[in-house]
């Protein structure tokens, strides 16, 4: 069971409690009043609490990519690619093309792109 001390003894005795993580393994619980506000803990600790939750992480992304790929498969989101196809090759809306001189329909240089977006109405 990690020992438990408030944040005014951590304090006193911070050297004390990493050492304690580092070369014995404990691991300190920090209390103000009572509720637990934080925990020394080795880094090894730390190490596989990230590894896990990487583990994680990629389960999900996978079971994502699985039930994207499995509905791109069926067809149902045709749709969405009409949708997209029309955004990136113009002519399906408002915006249909790009001028990558920089100019705008204005005349004038955008400040911060080197793209500019014209509306065709």
């Amino acid at each position: 069971m990690p020992a438990k001390l408030t944040a005014s003894l951590a304090r006193q005795n911070f050297s004390d409690i990493l050492s304690r993580a580092e070369y014995r393994g404990e691991r300190v619980i920090v209390h103000r009043g009572k509720k637990a506000v934080a925990a020394v803990v080795p880094i090894e600790d730390v190490e596989l609490l990230e590894s896990l939750e990487d583990e994680i992480d990629m389960a999900a992304a996978r079971e994502a990519l699985t039930k994207r790929s499995a509905h791109d498969s069926l067809g149902e989101d045709e749709e969405l690619r009409k949708t997209s196809s029309c955004r990136i090759g113009g002519g399906c809306g408002p915006y249909d093309s790009v001028q990558a001189s920089g100019a705008s329909p204005t005349g004038k240089t955008p400040a911060r792109s080197a793209a500019t977006i014209v509306r065709q109405d």
